[in-house]
């Protein structure tokens, strides 16, 4: 009686689709770091340093434990979203940032768009440091969780841009899932009471600005046939 293979291609095909998935979905976890590290920084009074370096250490060392044990197909699917949600998450993070630049000042509107990005800035300088030094820094900050973000978006939402219209869409609802949280955290943070109206409004446009950028450029860099950024089967 002739025996049937074990490896039936159509199951290997299949248990490569749920490994990928899994993976995609621990990377987007992992991407994370950034956004625990604000709340244990704003929330717990952790200094950011510390919340940083710890979050990304697990994050990565978790994350790397996971993927060395899955075949190179599907880690090299995850590293290319990861590098398209890094890239495209920066770009989109200066959008935002001209948004909520352009609406303060062209629309006189009496918010100040640089508050959490100083206070990032002071979270890891001394007190005394220069204006412009802690701008820069709290900016490096701001652009390393706008990246972040960015992973996140890609791992979870890559497989749902598959045309103009969703990838705006999609970005545009995860710039109001960023904006949903930040309301909650930033005003008592940054002691915002007069201008909390004006800051709910600026900031929700910008995070849509951020997310139908970040959907639009995502779809642009991984090319037209989105599906295929979870590689071939290996």
């Amino acid at each position: 009686m002739a025996q049937v293979a074990d490896d039936n291609p159509i199951s290997v095909a299949e248990g490569l689709a749920v490994a990928r998935s899994f993976a995609f979905t621990a990377a987007g976890l992992a991407a994370g770091f950034s956004g625990v590290a604000m709340l244990l920084f704003i929330v717990g009074s952790v200094p950011l340093p510390l919340a940083e370096g710890a979050t990304v250490a697990v994050a990565a060392v978790a994350l790397w434990l996971y993927l060395r044990r899955l075949p190179p197909g599907v880690v090299a699917a995850v590293l290319r979203l990861a590098r398209a949600g890094v890239v495209v998450g920066a770009m989109a993070t200066v959008a935002y940032d001209v948004a909520r630049i352009a609406l303060s000042f062209f629309a006189a509107l009496p918010y100040d768009p640089f508050a959490a990005i100083r206070q990032f800035g002071y979270g890891i300088l001394p007190p005394d440091s220069s204006p412009a030094t802690v701008l820069g820094v709290g900016f490096v900050v701001h652009l390393i969780n706008g990246s972040s973000f960015g992973v996140i978006y890609a791992m979870f939402a890559h497989r749902h841009i598959t045309s103009f219209r969703a990838a705006v869409g999609w970005g545009m609802a995860w710039g109001l899932v960023l904006e949903f949280v930040q309301s909650i955290l930033y005003p008592g943070w940054l002691g915002i009471t007069a201008t909390l109206g004006e800051f709910f409004v600026i900031t929700g446009a910008s995070h849509l600005v951020y997310g139908a950028t970040l959907g639009v450029g995502l779809r642009r860099r991984l090319g037209a046939d989105v599906p295929s950024a979870e590689g071939a089967p290996s």
